[in-house]
């Protein structure tokens, strides 16, 4: 199979920018990950699909274990989706095995983002999370 890439990004710079191509398979981790994340600290992965090839299919997966302190309304530590279209979803406490899933047809390039953020006035945090994107 083709080597994986895991990216160590350090607590002061967690943010990361992806190119998807075929037959890649990345992973994106929380500092500390499956330890638990700091607190206070926003990351953010910010991927492209490229106008060529065509036809892309890009999968991110959250894998197991991968949990998020719970707050109501996700409203301080979470992970932020925002899709192709700019739509944006929060998620928190037990987040595995969710998937996202973005396609280019003919319609590149398209750019979509993740967002962790902890805040330290909760008072508290979890193990993180761990997302594997998959190029086809």
């Amino acid at each position: 199979g083709l080597p994986t890439t895991t990216i160590a990004a350090p607590a002061a710079d967690c943010n990361h920018d992806l190119i998807v191509s075929g037959g890649m398979d990345e992973t994106w981790s929380t500092p500390g990950y499956p330890g638990e994340y700091p607190e206070g600290i926003s990351c953010t992965l910010t991927v492209m699909i490229p106008a060529s090839p065509s036809m892309v299919l890009a999968t991110m997966t959250l894998e197991q274990p991968s949990s998020i302190f719970v707050t109501k309304g996700c409203s301080t530590d979470n992970l932020a989706y925002t899709d192709s279209a700019g739509v944006t979803s929060r998620y928190c406490g037990d987040i595995s095995p969710q998937t996202w899933s973005e396609t280019t047809f003919y319609d590149g390039p398209k750019t979509f983002s993740f967002t962790f953020t902890s805040t330290a006035s909760d008072g508290n945090n979890d193990k993180g999370f761990s997302l594997r994107i998959k190029g086809m």
